[in-house]
């Protein structure tokens, strides 16, 4: 996944040259009078004979292929090599390819690659075996952030992306011990790696390296995918399809990329596609089981959403996927092993979740334990297996959206909150990472939300009003791209709603409730998100509740014209089958009663025969 997503992230002016002091004394004296061993490939015309410019920590730093002895892989041909190196010790070269092997000062074996009589490679013996960390201080590449190379559990070699340059460990020691110095040209390979190796709290790293990956290989459809996640979690929606959309043309056998495209093609609204290419997938015979419980999970989750919404068949698919992927938890890769924690957590809420918006019995014994086992899997992934530390967060905020659907008291709400406080707190504090913060802070953002609404419809305002505090406090600290996301300004206009209508209903301040729905209001405008287009009746009602506040707070015109856009959703709602008819006569009750006071008989009388059919229509049920 190779695509160039931006050029501004990667700004350096690497020095001329290098001194690598492997072996400080004997190095530096062979080097007195000559070039240093390990330089740039930047231009040392103005560099002194005998010296080496170091880098620059103060200035920004350009990629740039490290070059050894004047070597430069990618630009160097044979005849150069051996103008600069002389005769090698031993030569083997064919018609396309050749090796040259060197003795150099404290590098007892030096090898030059070459293909079609350009270098490709360098790989340099050390005298000894060097610390890592010593080493990359020595080169001046202290700030740089490397990538270990691994198989399986066994750490092969360090790399640095930004030199193309290799550390490989000596197989024999006992610790990370560096005996060769491999030095390639600067290529995608390395920086990818960076990515998946990279921790899961620094987003912008990822970005970044992602974005030269991109510049290196426009076309390379791993990053490409993985640059569409990111995204997607930074809010930038429209844009993450459009990357992934590129991953599954360069790729289109590509399971993981079709079942991401599946996702972020709901998020925009386009529901029945999504589910008809998960279900796609899901019959084929020839799936990995990683891909099938993930598929499982997406399928689940596609069936609690939309304007059908299916729970029963939502908790078969969960448990379908905690069923396949409850063996892959103990698979030995590491990348397989992670992802099939997240499904399974993420599955055991989705049931959880399920039963909780659902028609089922004993709802106040079982969501609570589906609850505690996805909270028992995270901490213990977390803890015993390195998973990403941000899972608990995500097990508290579904655990009060949970709770909020329903009318049973089984959660202390105060100390969920408090858990995931503390917990988005820690990962905020641990993290130098913008982007992750503002990841965490957006899920802490999500948990009040949530927690309001379970105070709130259980009529306990004053908790509620605490909570909306700091969503709202969280709400202020947002990034751009976040509130310029359509279901992140819904999620913003129903907070402050909830806000007014506490202050409507349970202080009957109506002035104040209105102050509150003035800032709702610019977050409603234009038409609800397509993925939340199954609350058309509900939202109508919160324009009709509003009218309420508008009118008793002597903004009749405002008043009229909230109650009349109320109504024509809640109109479309009964017409969809998402909202029982009876309810329309609240807003019919109260334009009759607004055009009465305005002197608008007809209108009056109109609205006032509309509730009383309703009305007589519910006596003959």
């Amino acid at each position: 996944m190779r695509d160039s997503v931006s050029r501004f992230l990667i700004q350096s002016l690497l020095a001329s040259a290098l001194i690598c002091c492997l072996s400080v004394a004997t190095f530096a004296q062979q080097t007195s009078n000559d070039e240093s061993p390990a330089q740039t490939s930047s231009d040392t015309s103005n560099a002194a004979p005998g010296e080496t410019e170091g880098e620059d920590a103060t200035e920004t730093v350009l990629m740039r292929t490290a070059r050894f002895l004047g070597v430069t892989p990618g630009k160097t041909t044979l005849a150069d090599v051996k103008e600069k190196l002389g005769d090698p010790r031993s030569e083997q070269v064919s018609s396309t390819s050749a090796v040259l092997e060197y003795q150099v000062g404290p590098f007892p074996k030096v090898e030059i690659f070459l293909l079609d009589d350009v270098v490709v490679s360098v790989l340099a013996q050390l005298n000894e075996n060097r610390v890592p960390s010593d080493l990359a201080k020595e080169l001046g590449w202290d700030s740089f952030k490397p990538v270990e190379i691994r198989n399986a559990d066994e750490a092969l070699g360090l790399a640095y992306p930004e030199r193309g340059v290799l550390f490989t460990y000596a197989a024999d020691s006992p610790r990370p011990r560096v005996a060769q110095i491999l030095i390639e040209p600067l290529s995608a390979e390395m920086f990818l790696l960076r990515v998946e190796a990279s921790p899961a709290n620094q987003f912008s790293q990822q970005l970044a390296d992602l974005e030269r990956v991109l510049d290196f290989d426009p076309k390379n459809s791993e990053a490409l995918w993985r640059g569409a996640k990111l995204l997607a979690i930074t809010g930038k929606q429209n844009d993450a399809l459009k990357l992934v959309k590129q991953a599954v043309r360069l790729s289109p056998d590509n399971d993981q990329y079709q079942l991401t495209q599946a996702k972020f093609t709901a998020r925009a609204g386009d529901h029945k596609g999504a589910v008809v290419a998960v279900e796609r997938l899901l019959e084929r015979s020839n799936i990995t089981a990683s891909i099938r419980a993930a598929a499982e999970l997406e399928l689940g989750n596609l069936m609690t959403t939309g304007l059908n919404r299916d729970y029963k068949a939502a908790v078969e698919h969960h448990l379908a996927a905690v069923k396949a992927a409850t063996p892959l938890v103990s698979d030995p890769d590491a990348l397989t092993r992670h992802a099939a924690e997240r499904v399974l957590v993420d599955a055991y809420l989705g049931a959880a979740n399920d039963i909780a918006h659902g028609n089922w019995d004993r709802k106040s014994e079982v969501v609570p334990k589906w609850l505690r086992s996805a909270e028992e899997l995270a901490t213990g992934f977390v803890q015993n297996d390195s998973a990403d530390p941000i899972m608990p967060l995500l097990v508290w905020r579904r655990t009060l959206e949970a709770y909020a659907a329903m009318d049973v008291e089984v959660v202390d709400v105060p100390v969920v909150v408090e858990a995931a406080q503390q917990t988005g707190n820690a990962l905020i504090e641990e993290s130098d990472d913008p982007i992750y913060k503002q990841h965490v802070r957006w899920e802490l953002l999500q948990a009040n939300f949530a927690a309001l609404r379970v105070e709130q419809t259980r009529g306990r305002y004053s908790p509620a009003l605490k909570y909306a505090g700091e969503a709202v406090r969280l709400v202020e600290e947002l990034s751009n791209d976040r509130t310029a996301n359509l279901q992140t300004r819904y999620m913003i206009g129903r907070l402050y709603f909830y806000v007014g209508s506490i202050y409507a209903i349970n202080h009957k301040d109506h002035p104040e409730a209105v102050r509150w729905y003035e800032r709702a209001l610019p977050h409603f405008d234009g038409v609800l998100p397509k993925t939340d287009l199954y609350d058309t009746g509900i939202h109508g009602e919160r324009f009709v509740s509003m009218g309420v506040s508008y009118w008793k707070a002597d903004a009749g015109d405002e008043a009229l014209k909230l109650t009349e856009r109320g109504l024509d959703l809640m109109e479309r709602a009964t017409k969809a089958g998402l909202l029982d008819q009876q309810t329309l006569i609240v807003p019919y009750a109260n334009l009759a009663e607004m055009h009465r006071v305005r002197g608008r008989s007809d209108e009056a009388e109109e609205f006032s025969a509309k509730v009383a059919r309703l009305k007589d229509d519910q006596l003959q049920r």
